[in-house]
């Protein structure tokens, strides 16, 4: 249409999606206006079929071979007046850039400035897997088995309660202890019928010399593939145990370099609006809600021998948190600030 320089009225790209396009899946999550929507189009094309870019270099001056601003004004408003409405969308804030789904080259012209689509988002797009950068530490599986998590008492009743949708969709949860977790989050997973997107955060900040622009740039880039799969998050890190001290009255001392990299990614994590669980490989002492909206859901390999007066008190506490209505966005943000 636009492209081939017809001049009819056609559809908005948006319009031409059906729900179950990964397209309309991205719109939907991330409020993208028809606009938007054809901006990731202008964005994809080149990466479907290489002449685009010599289209887009016929159609501009200086040979750029990439969309940019001003082309996507030319090929998708109708004129002046829409054009001006819909130049804030390539603004910070605005959800292209602030969800960091297209990459935006620094240019002196604003409208000269081209972009280019997140691989990450170009791969969901395409149905391919994750960029081998996150592979190395995630990993993204359909779980579909709830019948083999045994250890963990509390488990059953908040997998019930997930089947009857009377949980809140922002939902974080502290597995503690040291029984199969994984199997307690392919069972949330399973339920929900969501995949879930495993995290080693040991292994992901361990590297000496990681830097909180660095830290902040991968927790984003985690977030964004959760999100583009709505998927559980199960974040793993041996470090819990010790941050979670900071839940309790007594503080922990200097943080160290991993540390600081932990409580900088849980900053991000706030963001998140779908069902996190935080574990750690070391065992720890299950902590109180104190208002921070995390839910404990304790693991053991010997239930017969934990105390009944223990588990009630970690049952109250579970269903004390999931009473509440505005759970997810209190829970690490105030955490994380005190880390700060």
């Amino acid at each position: 249409g636009y492209l081939l320089g017809g001049t009819e009225s056609i559809p908005a790209p948006a319009a031409a999606l059906s729900a179950a396009d990964p397209l309309s899946r991205v719109q939907k999550v991330f409020g993208l206006s028809e606009f938007d929507v054809g901006v990731l189009i202008l964005a994809i094309a080149p990466e479907l079929d290489r002449r685009y870019e010599r289209l887009y270099a016929h159609l501009q001056t200086d040979d750029i071979r990439r969309p940019t601003v001003g082309l996507s004004q030319d090929l998708l408003c109708h004129s002046d007046r829409e054009s001006e409405a819909w130049r804030n969308r390539f603004t910070s804030d605005a959800p292209l850039l602030r969800y960091g789904l297209i990459q935006l080259k620094d240019h002196a012209c604003a409208t000269r400035r081209s972009f280019k689509l997140n691989p990450m988002v170009m791969r969901f797009l395409l149905g391919q897997p994750m960029t081998p950068q996150l592979s190395i530490h995630c990993r993204l599986s359909w779980p579909t088995d709830t019948a083999h998590v045994t250890n963990s008492p509390l488990l059953p009743g908040l997998l019930n309660r997930l089947r009857s949708g009377s949980v809140p969709d922002a939902l974080a949860l502290n597995f503690t202890g040291s029984g199969a977790k994984e199997q307690g989050a392919q069972a949330i997973a399973a339920t929900t019928q969501q995949p879930l997107l495993s995290v080693n955060l040991t292994q992901l900040f361990k590297s000496s010399g990681v830097s909180k622009p660095e830290v902040t740039y991968r927790a984003k880039q985690i977030l964004l593939q959760a999100q583009l799969w709505n998927a559980v998050l199960y974040l793993e890190s041996d470090l819990f145990s010790e941050l979670q001290r900071r839940w309790l009255p007594s503080a922990i001392g200097q943080k160290s370099l991993e540390q600081t990299a932990i409580t900088t990614f849980l900053s991000q994590v706030a963001n998140y609006s779908g069902i996190t669980i935080f574990t750690g490989k070391v065992p720890s002492v299950p902590i109180a809600n104190e208002g921070k909206g995390i839910i404990t859901i304790p693991f053991t390999q010997k239930t017969a021998d934990t105390s009944y007066n223990y588990w009630q008190a970690c049952l109250e506490a579970a269903q004390s948190t999931l009473n509440e209505t505005d759970l997810f966005r209190k829970k690490i943000l105030n955490t994380s600030l005190e880390f700060t």
